[in-house]
């Protein structure tokens, strides 16, 4: 986890000192597996910003995980 500077913090709404990323691993019915430093959690849908996808990289903001790097198309390799 990387620290961030608090007057950055400000401007995304967040006030967190510590920015924290995931992976999302697996998406079910009412939530999402992700893995925050190689710990596996769940955590709620209502938790997820919309339109988020397996392998999607998502960072928290304060009040949801919200994407930070989309997951690269798998299908062209097929």
């Amino acid at each position: 986890m990387d620290r961030i500077d608090p007057t950055e913090s400000d401007q995304n709404n967040s006030k967190c000192q510590i920015k924290r990323t995931a992976i999302v691993s697996r998406l079910f019915f009412d939530c999402a597996e992700i893995n925050c430093d190689g710990r596996i959690s769940k955590v709620a849908l209502q938790k997820l910003a919309s339109g988020i996808q397996v392998g999607d990289t998502i960072e928290w903001s304060g009040r949801l995980w919200v994407l930070a790097k989309r997951a690269e198309d798998r299908s062209s390799d097929q």
